[in-house]
């Protein structure tokens, strides 16, 4: 039970919250809502699940408490005395509720602003009665000050008392607020709408078991009915373990669109923390006008039933507050697009170097993806120079002259370039992203640039920045060097760009290979082969990864924001509002095999300390350090410089099981989210650079192969001719996806470059005839379609392609 909901203790969602009622033993009553959700473990403490405390609801809580305005449905109102939730403990049994380690949850609307308050002291949870020593018997609560200035936590003994941590709040009147109060021994925090404050005190003593048993477990009032909150509370939860930041603030952050194919609409959906009443717009993509949908719309979700609205196309659509507090929301989605069975062009640069000893390994990654409908062009180009940097602008100038002769013409669909081994590395910019300016760790200068090649058109200068970097020569810039002045790209791309590039890593030579081959260049064609291994793996759906992101967010809150929004924002528009596919975790921990992974940490050039303490380039020798993720995404100083000796990114990057991609993103801006539409990876390098309006950074990092992408459907196995009558048959087997979309077909006659599509046919067909006048040794592909739907609408997505060739 790894998934989200096993890790909850208790789900109060107040619509149904007073129906459901437990038995005193603990057991489960049957077919009572929420029953399931009573088992919960906190994996970083608890490897099994463990039974937490069942609770019954006393008479004083009846329906004459709910409000029909909640939030999501009813909302309990809390107004007068003995208005809100009282839980009676059971009489048998010492209480289990985590009140040592925990996190409470709710949403909350008051009918007053800070300032003028409720009037009195006011209780969102808590058991007991807070009294003056020497009378304590027992006392934990989460309060509110009679002013509404001032949330906290405090806990007494019958011995001590302490407030562990008070937070200033700032509600308005009848305006919804996200609370969240975590709390562990390690420390407590408060949060309010993705706003943490803390840490404070961490929880060291508890009341004793008879508080809580003497006086029940109170919501929205204090147990004696003395302290309502002056409001109205919904999706009440209690969970077993201190919510992170990430789950606490993902919310912030999110917007997902669900197609329905049966009412023919997109619905959308945004978080219940924004301030509406909100103006929705929608535009075709590539259009300018946008075109007003509502502009009083009440709610946080909306279905688009417009007439206007065709399958195949893309929209985008606008959510804004009318208030003006939130930022615009804004997202792309694809309404029911068909197969891309031609997806572009890519041009695979290999080290003139490595390229004999890659030649095996080379042709079957380009067999590949020409099997995914790619037109592949290979080509060599020379080794970058790491000794003497003057040697390395013509070089560099060479590989753009490759770039462009290759991929200039493809005008009207996308271009892809992977530079496979140690391609010239252009190095452009002043600005230290990482704000490393200091004599003693100097981070300003040029930094590595592969956005450059990606640029066919754009002017880039080497006249004005002149920087001597006493910390590390790769990154002096002077005029004329032939490293670049830009910090931003100068004009749109036009391809995407990628790199696998092992080059330089001595750390790893004692693991990776045998003592006869202990030289940096088998070491460098080693890991080249294991990649493109795994990569034919993972297109084949033979290496596979779970369909979530796990953040691991150890900076400080308002320096974890940048990742977090970024992994919401693409979680949410890859697997729509799945919160649970969205989550803490550790992301050099064996067996965390996610399909996103982003961490934030402090960076050096060879390392990395985050969640799991000091991790250094040197530590990815030994079987047990790994990142398993599909794709990783690093917030950290130094890793976008990654053209260093044992550089992390390349460490990373070189893990057996994965990642297949590595991303540096605090330099940006990154649009992720665009793999919710099937893009490939590098068309979210496009997107993401040509999308910012004031240009992108040129040290947008990534390491890996741009034509990725994040949902894989399983091929089609025995593919074959088969002869009947006279007449010959291609044929197929194996099994569907749970969302067949069609066959489709593809034809290489023997003389020809590439396969080129020539027929879709049902999901259900098997075989197809053949005419008679098809060559002999003509090829024939099969692939077959899938109908994914993600948050950011619907798509058909294509297998690898199975191929067979006529006798």
């Amino acid at each position: 039970m790894s998934d989200w909901k096993s890790r909850r203790m208790v789900w109060f969602c107040l619509a149904c919250f007073l129906s459901w009622m437990t038995a005193a033993s603990g057991q489960e009553t049957a077919g009572m809502p929420g029953a399931t959700l009573h088992l919960g473990f906190d994996p970083l403490i608890q490897p099994v699940p463990i039974r937490k405390q069942t609770w019954t609801v006393v008479p004083e809580g009846t329906l004459a408490n709910l409000h029909t305005s909640g939030i999501t449905g009813q909302g309990l109102v809390s107004r007068q005395a003995m208005d809100g939730i009282l839980l009676q403990a059971p009489q048998t049994g010492a209480p289990t509720a985590a009140f040592l380690r925990g996190t409470f949850k709710c949403f909350f609307k008051p009918d007053w602003t800070s300032g003028q308050g409720p009037g009195r002291h006011a209780t969102l949870a808590g058991f007991g009665q807070w009294k003056v020593p020497p009378d304590m018997t027992g006392y934990w609560g989460i309060t509110m000050d009679p002013t509404g200035k001032q949330l906290q936590l405090g806990i007494q003994s019958t011995t001590r008392g302490e407030t562990l941590i008070a937070a200033p709040i700032q509600f308005e009147e009848d305006r919804w607020v996200e609370i969240a109060v975590s709390y562990a021994p390690e420390g407590t925090w408060i949060h309010v709408d993705g706003v943490t404050h803390g840490p404070g005190q961490g929880v060291s003593f508890l009341p004793p078991d008879r508080a809580l048993s003497d006086t029940g477990l109170s919501i929205g009032n204090a147990p004696k009915g003395n302290q309502p909150v002056g409001g109205i509370l919904d999706e009440v939860q209690w969970f077993n373990f201190p919510l992170k930041q990430v789950e606490l603030e993902s919310r912030q952050w999110s917007m997902s669109a669900r197609v329905d194919d049966k009412q023919s609409s997109i619905h959308l959906s945004w978080p219940p923390t924004l301030d509406g009443p909100f103006a929705i717009r929608r535009r075709p993509q590539g259009q300018s006008r946008w075109r007003l949908l509502e502009t009083e719309w009440k709610g946080f979700h909306y279905q688009d039933f417009a007439a206007a609205l065709q399958k195949g196309q893309i929209y985008q659509y606008q959510v804004q507050s009318r208030s003006g507090k939130e930022r615009l929301r804004d997202l792309a989605v694809g309404y029911a697009l068909p197969a891309n069975v031609h997806p572009g062009t890519i041009l695979i640069l290999v080290d003139e170097t490595l390229a004999p000893q890659l030649q095996v390994e080379l042709e079957l990654y380009s067999r590949t993806l020409e099997r995914e409908g790619w037109q592949v062009l290979v080509d060599q180009a020379p080794r970058h120079d790491d000794r003497d940097w003057s040697r390395n602008p013509p070089l560099i100038s060479r590989v753009k002259g490759l770039v462009q002769s290759h991929l200039s013409h493809q005008i009207h669909q996308t271009r892809l370039l992977l530079l496979l081994g140690h391609v010239p590395v252009p190095y452009s910019g002043f600005r230290a992203l990482d704000g490393h300016t200091r004599p003693q760790d100097d981070h300003r200068g040029a930094w590595p640039c592969d956005v450059y090649y990606g640029d066919l058109d754009g002017v880039w200068t080497d006249h004005s920045v002149s920087h001597t970097n006493q910390t590390s020569r790769f990154n002096s810039n002077l005029p004329g060097d032939g490293k670049f002045d830009q910090d931003l790209t100068p004009t749109l791309l036009e391809v995407g760009v990628g790199r696998i590039d092992f080059a330089n890593m001595p750390s790893l030579l004692e693991s990776r290979l045998v003592r006869s081959d202990k030289k940096q260049s088998n070491l460098e064609i080693k890991l080249l082969k294991e990649y493109l291994g795994k990569n034919i793996l993972y297109r084949n759906k033979r290496l596979n990864f779970a369909m979530e992101t796990i953040v691991d967010a150890t900076l400080s809150p308002i320096m974890n924001q940048k990742i977090i929004s970024t992994a919401a924002t693409s979680a949410w528009a890859t697997y729509g509002d799945d919160y649970g596919r969205l989550r803490s975790g550790r992301i050099f921990t064996k067996g965390n095999r996610s399909l996103w992974g982003f961490v934030s940490g402090y960076g050096g050039s060879q390392s990395l300390q985050a969640g799991e303490g000091l991790i250094e380039t040197k530590d990815f020798k030994s079987s047990t350090m790994a990142a398993e993720v599909g794709f990783l995404a690093l917030y950290s100083s130094w890793h976008a410089d990654w053209n260093q000796t044992d550089g992390f990114m390349k460490a990373c990057l070189s893990s057996k099981d994965g990642p297949l991609g590595v991303f540096s993103i605090m330099a940006g801006p990154w649009n992720l989210g665009r793999v919710g539409l099937g893009a490939c990876l590098g068309e979210v390098l496009l997107a993401s650079v040509n999308g910012s309006e004031k240009g992108a950074s040129r040290a947008m990092a990534f390491l890996g192969d741009p034509s990725l992408r994040c949902h894989v459907t399983p091929p089609l196995d025995d593919v074959k001719i088969l002869f009947s009558e006279g007449q010959r048959y291609l044929a197929w087997g194996g099994p569907q996806p749970d969302h067949p979309e069609k066959i489709h077909l593809y034809q290489k006659p023997p003389d020809s470059d590439g396969f080129e599509f020539f027929l879709s046919i049902d999901s259900e067909a098997t075989s197809i005839g053949l005419p008679q006048e098809v060559a002999s040794g003509t090829e024939f592909m099969v692939r077959q379609g899938e109908w994914i739907h993600s948050g950011s609408g619907s798509f058909a997505n294509l297998s690898l392609g199975v191929v067979t060739r006529t006798p």
